[in-house]
C-alpha cells in the first residue's frame, strides 16, 4: 500500500484496532507513507501503536543545486532541448537561489519539473516568433539565457520583504 500525504495524515484519525493493522499479518505485505518530515513525524506518533508498526522509516534529504541541475539536464534532454553555456550558468544560479531559500516545504524534484516546464513552453514560444524558414534544427534544440527569463520572478522562494508593521529608526 502507498498512502500519500493527506491520505496518510487522515489515516491517524481510523479504527487501529481493525484486522489490517494486525500483527498476525506481519510481514505479509508493506505499507509506505510519504510526506513532509515534521507531518509524518506528528503522525506516526499521533497513536502509541502506530510506531510499533513502522519500524523502518526512511529520510531523503534535499537535492542539492549540482543534483538539481543533473534533474533538469535530465528532463530537458527528454525534450530534445539543451542549454547553452549561458543558459546552463544561469540555471545553476537558479537552482543555488533555490537551495539557500528552501524551507520545509520545499518540492525538491516538483520545482524542477515546474522550471523546466515554464522554460520549455518559454522556448516554444520563442520558436514561434521566428519565421518557418529560418527554423533549423539546432535553433529548435537549443535553450537560451532568454527562454529561463521569468520564472523567478514568479517563485516564493525569492526574497520577499515581510509582512506586518516595521519600525524604521531614524
Amino acid at each position: 500500500f502507498f498512502f500519500k500525504q493527506k491520505t496518510a495524515y487522515e489515516i491517524k484519525e481510523c479504527d487501529w484496532s481493525s484486522d489490517v493493522c494486525s500483527s498476525d499479518l506481519r510481514g505479509m505485505f508493506g505499507v509506505v507513507v510519504a510526506g513532509y518530515t515534521a507531518q509524518m513525524q506528528r503522525f506516526i506518533e499521533s497513536n502509541p501503536g502506530l510506531k510499533s508498526r513502522f519500524d523502518k522509516t526512511f529520510h531523503f534529504s534535499d537535492y542539492n543545486p549540482q543534483e538539481m541541475m543533473e534533474i533538469a539536464l535530465q528532463f530537458l534532454e527528454k525534450e530534445n532541448l539543451f542549454p547553452t553555456p549561458e543558459a546552463r550558468i544561469q540555471m545553476e544560479g537558479t537552482f543555488q537561489k533555490m537551495y539557500d531559500a528552501r524551507d520545509a516545504y520545499f518540492g525538491n524534484a516538483r520545482v524542477i519539473r515546474q522550471y523546466i516546464s515554464e522554460v520549455v513552453r518559454n522556448q516554444h514560444l520563442r520558436m514561434a516568433e521566428i519565421p518557418v524558414e529560418q527554423r533549423n534544427k539546432k535553433a529548435i534544440q537549443t535553450l537560451t539565457a532568454e527562454d529561463l527569463d521569468g520564472f523567478e520572478d514568479k517563485q516564493k522562494w525569492k526574497q520577499r520583504k515581510p509582512l506586518g508593521f516595521r519600525y524604521e529608526s531614524v
